[in-house]
């Protein structure tokens, strides 16, 4: 049933070839702890006038248990469909949706297309991608003005789960470090990290082999405070580790810039 479904959303909206700029899905890089809940979002940008969507979302089902789909920022969900019958022994769902005024919807670029819910249940160590698929759903996209499937990009992500070293806890007695804002990012990202009492902080971002690509210092006072890391302060696109060094702890979260 929900195959014939999917199948006939890909057929219904074949004629819905790019326009402007380029329809991107994102996934983040998370790093959580065993046991973790975490909500993941689906992120766009140019989601302009859309009015088609279709994929299959996988994961390690090893690694993440499927919780739940939280939200959706779609305003027309009459022609949403979503079968999660094989979420938790397959890790996968398929999804479809179309509207069906054939107006097309638009989401402001970062926000989320999809929010999910999901448990760590890997062991220390572990890790899952986190893949937009075409398998067993085709990955396609439409728009109100165009006459075939648009051109789109996907950013994969993925999901962490501890480290052998310990060291990328998230928040300690008097620090709490949080993801940053949005992820994966293009031109800024936004870096907020609490503290209980003064600190002096040492922020620093490393790349994957470990090379220092940024660092800065100074005295911050209680309470949340933020750091505005822009696109140019990074050396590439790709996947880095940002920490936040105190006298006694070093916290440390994954951040993503893609082009």
């Amino acid at each position: 049933m929900h195959k014939r479904i999917l199948l006939y959303f890909a057929l219904l909206f074949w004629w819905v070839v790019p326009v402007g700029a380029q329809l991107t899905f994102s996934l983040p890089d998370l790093q959580v702890n065993p046991g973790d809940e975490m909500e993941i979002d689906l992120t766009v940008e140019n989601f302009r006038d859309i009015t088609t969507v279709q994929f299959s979302f996988r994961w390690d089902p090893t690694v993440l248990e499927f919780i739940d789909i939280l939200d959706t920022n779609l305003v027309n969900t009459s022609g949403l469909v979503v079968n999660t019958d094989d979420a938790q022994t397959q890790g996968y769902f398929a999804l479809a949706w179309f509207d069906n005024a054939l107006i097309g919807e638009t989401l402001t670029d970062g926000d989320y297309f999809l929010k999910m819910k999901f448990r760590a249940i890997g062991a220390n160590g572990s890790q899952s991608d986190l893949e937009i698929s075409d398998d067993p759903t085709p990955f396609l996209a439409g728009d109100a003005q165009s006459t075939g499937p648009i051109d789109t990009e996907r950013n994969n992500g993925t999901v962490s789960v501890g480290e052998p070293n310990s060291i990328l806890t998230h928040e300690s007695g008097r620090l709490q470090l949080h993801p940053n804002q949005p992820n994966p990012f293009r031109d800024q990202t936004l870096i907020q990290f609490d503290l209980t009492e003064s600190e002096y902080i040492t922020f620093s971002v490393y790349d994957l082999a470990g090379q220092k690509v940024l660092q800065q210092q100074g005295r911050y006072p209680a309470g949340p405070q933020y750091i505005t890391l822009e696109q140019h302060q990074l050396p590439a696109p790709g996947t880095y580790l940002y920490q936040i060094q105190a006298e006694h702890y070093l916290l440390t979260q994954k951040m993503t810039l893609v082009r």
